[in-house]
């Protein structure tokens, strides 16, 4: 048995779904701390296999810091019609006019593109000109569908 955490704070724990399959603890962690003081962070994994099962948890040392997360992340937009050449790179200087934008996961575990993105603004306002200037727009022959990420945004 490893060593005992002490219990944490009421509303202080995540749980993280969509990662990706190659995603680590501390790639998670990274992501995280610069909202607050991660104190925990695990990504599940298949026993038999060890491969990831795409979903975590992350622990602040406070509260509010988790809240700060869900926050941040409640302002992320799913880019869906990319062409499967597109990289968090292209992706990035494709938001690059609109402040605050962080690009997540665009590949599969393989390596190959997904044709949907997702990407984290600061605030809603940034998060909302995104979905402006592009959604219904065309790149390289393929349309653009631009929203806010339903599933962080708590719908079905």
């Amino acid at each position: 048995m490893g060593p005992v955490r002490p219990p944490s704070q009421p509303g202080a724990r995540l749980f993280i779904s969509n990662l990706a399959y190659n995603t680590t603890w501390q790639q998670l962690k990274d992501h995280f701390k610069v909202l607050g003081n991660v104190v925990y962070c695990t990504v599940f994994k298949d026993k038999a296999t060890g491969q990831s099962k795409g979903s975590g948890i992350v622990e602040f040392e406070h509260a509010q810091d988790a809240r700060t997360a869900i926050s941040k992340l409640s302002n992320s937009i799913m880019v869906h019609g990319l062409p499967f050449a597109y990289d968090n790179m292209m992706l990035r200087d494709m938001f690059k006019s609109i402040t605050g934008g962080n690009i997540l996961n665009t590949h599969d575990q393989l390596g190959r593109g997904k044709g949907y993105g997702l990407v984290c603004f600061d605030t809603p306002a940034a998060a909302q000109a995104a979905i402006d200037k592009y959604n219904g727009s065309e790149l390289h022959g393929r349309l653009l569908s631009v929203g806010l990420d339903k599933k962080l945004q708590g719908a079905p």
